[in-house]
């Protein structure tokens, strides 16, 4: 049979008394982030400013380049837009993924103090 050892954690909690909130207090780095508000703010404006660009630069080179109908340009304009908008979506999504927080629980520092003792 496998040695079972127990871990005990390293700060003096005691887990019946001790309130959930207590157990679960974020990081240094985790609270309000400055970096956090900068992505957002980048974000929202490229979410404002870019499907308005692509919607009316696409609409005047279609007009000047190409003999289309008015529905057919404004037609191509917004799905270009769509488009746009779809794209920056994924990215923010993308970024997001790629950030690496670890969860602060009771088990995530259990899990480190066996790592340590192995």
């Amino acid at each position: 049979m496998a040695d079972i050892q127990a871990v005990e954690p390293s700060e003096n909690i005691d887990p019946v008394t001790t309130e959930p909130s207590e157990l679960l207090e974020p990081s240094e780095d985790d609270i309000d982030s400055p970096d956090a508000y900068l992505w957002l703010l980048v974000f929202s404006t490229l979410m404002f400013t870019f499907p308005f660009l692509t919607f009316y630069g696409l609409k005047s080179w279609l007009l000047e380049s190409f003999k289309l109908t008015i529905f057919q340009v404004n037609c191509f304009s917004v799905l270009a837009s769509v488009l746009v908008v779809n794209f920056i979506i994924c990215l923010y999504v993308f970024k997001a993924f790629r950030e690496f927080n670890p969860p602060c629980t009771r088990s995530g520092r259990i899990s480190v103090e066996k790592r340590k003792i192995k």
